[in-house]
């Protein structure tokens, strides 16, 4: 579990890269970067339960625990796409090692990662009420990504760039037992 995730406050925007960037490193060593994009224009809020529920999926399929003592680990990034997107936010997330993410006698995480996507369903008040294959999927499996981590500094870089235009990182977001 990450602990101890908290705001360094400063009044420059790249003094606070350096801090979030060792703090990140630190709790490594991580082992995926993913990167989800949403189908379609969503609020902040209804792209991080749509996270939240793919978390919930995955920590039921890797650690298949009913206590919730296992559980994925990680940071996850948001970030604005540009003008032409369908939704304005996207994310990036790094998984911190765990070995039961890839035990050779079962699935990979990679497929464990793919199936749950597509179970992932975009839920309105408008189509609550329709058969669950019907709706549309909540993540635009065209533009998301999973890949192996093999170098942290330079991905850590390009996560944070945001601090480059920004003075607070209320856009990074610790995993744990329930999300982010």
């Amino acid at each position: 579990m990450i602990k101890n995730f908290k705001l360094f406050l400063s009044d420059n925007s790249n003094d606070l890269r350096k801090p979030y960037s060792n703090f990140i490193i630190d709790n490594g060593p991580y082992s995926y970067l993913i990167t989800l994009t949403f189908r379609k224009r969503l609020s902040e809020d209804d792209c991080i339960r749509h996270i939240n529920f793919l978390f919930f999926l995955l920590n039921r399929k890797i650690f298949r625990s009913k206590n919730g003592d296992d559980f994925l680990n990680g940071f996850c990034f948001f970030e604005k796409h540009g003008q032409y997107a369908n939704n304005d936010l996207h994310c990036h997330i790094i998984i911190k090692h765990n070995e039961l993410l890839d035990i050779e006698s079962k699935k990979p995480f990679v497929e464990h990662f793919w199936s749950c996507l597509k179970k992932v369903k975009i839920l309105t008040d408008k189509n609550s009420q329709l058969e669950t294959d019907l709706l549309p999927n909540a993540f635009d499996e065209s533009c998301c990504k999973i890949d192996t981590i093999y170098e942290i500094s330079n991905l850590i870089k390009y996560l944070t760039k945001r601090f480059e235009k920004e003075s607070d990182a209320s856009w990074i977001k610790p995993i744990n037992g329930f999300g982010i």
